[in-house]
């Protein structure tokens, strides 16, 4: 009976150690990625470490995919990815392969496309919406338009028209007219109107030697735009800068 309860006593003395052993090393992996993260931040936009506060670490993990597979052995790893804070503004900071980007820009670039596009296309529109996957795009690590430089107003015009790079593109823009039924059939779709307007806009983009093809979206009234993350399959997501599509389908506005 003692032998049994020295055996089961060591048994637990060895779990408890491992866990605390196990804790100590990922407080340690933690502690060091967050670092890597910050550094990066800091020579980018040439701030203070102080200046970040992290809300979040999401460690790189191994993820069995059978939720969307039929393949029960089927996985994938998943990105590091830091929530942080800056300046008000809550964004993220992702690590793909051994690359490291971050998509706080998302509300700055939003406001430098809407008075491009204001300027150069239409002036009814509202904006775009901007989304990390303008900047990166996990699922495609070469895409060519793949960016980590600091976007400015005078260097839109490169980021949205796609110009250099032989991947086409799909950018989705917001459009305010006085009636949205003008540009609707009878069961809410896009009518003759609608695709006259669309190919109008499309025109000017191609005339601008565009690679991009849009989706269009049309308002009656001012919307708000707001960051918001939208989910893809095998558990990935990505944060946008735009109109909410819960929004959009409220207000019956996509074609």
């Amino acid at each position: 009976m003692k032998k049994t309860k020295k055996i089961v006593k060591s048994l637990f003395i060895i779990i408890i150690s491992a866990l605390l052993l196990g804790f100590v090393i990922h407080t340690i992996y933690v502690q060091a990625h967050r670092g890597e993260a910050v550094e990066y931040l800091v020579e980018k936009y040439n701030t203070s470490a102080h200046d970040y506060k992290i809300k979040k670490y999401y460690p790189r993990k191994l993820v069995n995919n059978s939720s969307h597979s039929s393949n029960m052995f089927e996985f994938y790893f998943t990105n590091e990815t830091w929530n942080i804070i800056y300046n008000d503004r809550s964004f993220q900071v992702q690590k793909i392969g051994d690359k490291i980007y971050d998509n706080y820009q998302l509300e700055d670039i939003s406001k430098y496309a809407a008075i491009y596009l204001k300027e150069n296309i239409d002036k009814n529109i509202l904006g775009m919406e901007i989304s990390t996957e303008l900047l990166y795009d996990s699922t495609l690590k070469n895409l060519p338009t793949n960016t980590n430089k600091l976007i400015t107003e005078t260097s839109i015009e490169k980021l949205i028209l796609n110009k250099d790079s032989d991947y086409l593109r799909t950018i989705t823009i917001y459009y305010l007219t006085n009636n949205c039924d003008y540009y609707r059939n009878s069961v809410g779709n896009g009518n003759e109107n609608y695709k006259e307007l669309k190919n109008e806009l499309q025109s000017k983009l191609l005339s601008k030697n565009a690679n991009v093809k849009i989706n269009l979206v049309i308002f009656e009234k001012e919307m708000k735009f707001e960051r918001f993350t939208v989910k893809k399959q095998k558990g990935i997501s990505y944060q946008s800068y735009g109109i909410n599509y819960e929004t959009i389908r409220k207000e019956n506005a996509y074609f």
